[in-house]
């Protein structure tokens, strides 16, 4: 038996962060969810899997018109007509409380219950499918709990929309524990919420398939979802799967060593031609940062406009495949200057100096100016309880720390400027 585990399809989303010019491909953009769910469609026809999983948020919210659940529609009833059942779960996004329209699905589509686990089963595969939907976006409880235990000698497989032990870019649903999920005794946990594909372990297997599409550079690399060979109760093969339309990537360029903006220019041409075949043939939604550790406006100083339209043409000229340059970012960090030759010494002898002293010394620094700049940018609470100089305590902390204090605190903040495309 072997079945497709897909999450997270968010049909008719728009991609963020793409603007429109001349010879941009807009119509991939604008049509790229659907295309993705069309590609899984087509995967699971070629493979003759014998069912169709999808683990929620398979609507962005609630529709804008009809036709985003009239598509959906159209291409299950093409897995149905391949004799290819489907049982799905919703997620925050489109939990029942949220649609508000709703269509008939096809006889072999399945959605599980949104207020208790149910069960679906397929005898001839002796194949149950376990599943709880979300009633309204904010579910904070571990719905995991309440799932049925597993049917003697059959393969069980839990569907389930949620942010397991938690993801730094993702909302906290459903929330369960990687250990309780396994303790279950299901042979496959296909879960969806997060967009990364990651299994969370291999015995039995908890997976996230990842979303179908990325919609933003936030989430580049390949997106799709998973194929799953099962012999009786028991999982042999998992493979990932892409079927995304267009690939998001960032691209991050050293400039320091480049002696012209021609140099830069062959060197981001390098990368996106790296970058670019790895799409496969996709199209490629490319950020492009260029970095400096030194002062180099003699490179790019103001002239984000020149910038933005030579990168456009350079990946445009080198990539194997249609290209978008999303966004060009300049992000430049002046050298730290050396702190004043008298306080150096002044710190370097410090220790020295009994706290008295060194309370005398200071008043009478020259760079006494420079010190009490220091002081402005140390919050206030360090400062009242930190700078008493009668202390030895506080003065050997203060000896420790000055330096690193004149050279960090006291320099100019990292320059970046934003070519937005």
């Amino acid at each position: 038996m072997r079945f497709l585990h897909a999450a997270d399809l968010h049909l008719d989303s728009p991609l963020r962060g793409l603007s429109r010019y001349e010879g941009c491909p807009e119509d991939d953009a604008r049509t790229a969810t659907r295309r993705a769910f069309e590609n899984l469609v087509r995967l699971a026809l070629d493979e003759a899997v014998d069912i169709v999983l999808l683990a929620g948020d398979i609507f962005d919210g609630d529709w804008k018109d009809w036709n985003t659940g009239l598509f959906f529609a159209s291409q299950l009833s093409r897995l149905v007509r391949a004799g290819i059942p489907v049982v799905a779960v919703s997620g925050n996004h489109d939990a029942t409380s949220i649609l508000t329209r709703e269509l008939r699905w096809p006889d072999a589509v399945t959605y599980c219950r949104a207020d208790e686990p149910s069960t679906v089963r397929f005898e001839a595969l002796r194949l149950a499918v376990h599943g709880h939907g979300y009633a309204s976006r904010w579910e904070h409880e571990d719905l995991s709990r309440t799932y049925p235990t597993p049917i003697p000698g059959w393969a069980n497989v839990g569907l389930l929309h949620t942010s397991a032990e938690g993801h730094p870019a993702h909302a906290t649903y459903a929330p369960c524990r990687v250990a309780d999920l396994v303790a279950k005794g299901y042979a496959y946990w296909a879960l969806g919420h997060v967009h990364e594909h990651a299994v969370l372990a291999r015995d039995p297997w908890v997976v996230f398939p990842g979303c179908l599409q990325g919609r933003h550079v936030g989430e580049s690399g390949p997106k799709g979802c998973v194929l799953v060979t099962m012999e009786e109760d028991r999982v042999t093969n998992v493979r990932f799967e892409a079927v995304d339309v267009l690939r998001w990537a960032t691209v991050t360029i050293a400039v320091d060593d480049c002696a012209s903006r021609a140099a830069v220019l062959d060197r981001v041409a390098v990368a996106a031609t790296e970058a670019s075949h790895a799409t496969e043939g996709r199209v490629l939604a490319l950020r492009v940062q260029l970095k400096a550790r030194a002062n180099r406006s003699d490179l790019y100083w103001g002239d984000d406009e020149w910038w933005v339209n030579n990168l456009r043409s350079t990946c445009t000229e080198v990539a194997t495949g249609p290209v978008w340059l999303e966004t060009v970012r300049f992000h430049q960090s002046a050298a730290a200057p050396s702190p004043p030759p008298g306080l150096a010494t002044l710190v370097h002898a410090a220790a020295s100096i009994e706290p008295a002293a060194l309370a005398a010394a200071l008043s009478q620094t020259p760079e006494w100016a420079r010190a009490q700049q220091c002081l402005e940018v140390v919050p206030a609470p360090i400062r009242q309880d930190a700078f008493h100089l009668d202390d030895p305590s506080t003065v050997a902390r203060l000896v420790q720390e000055a330096e690193a204090l004149v050279d960090t605190r006291c320099t100019p903040r990292p320059l970046e400027t934003r070519g937005e495309v």
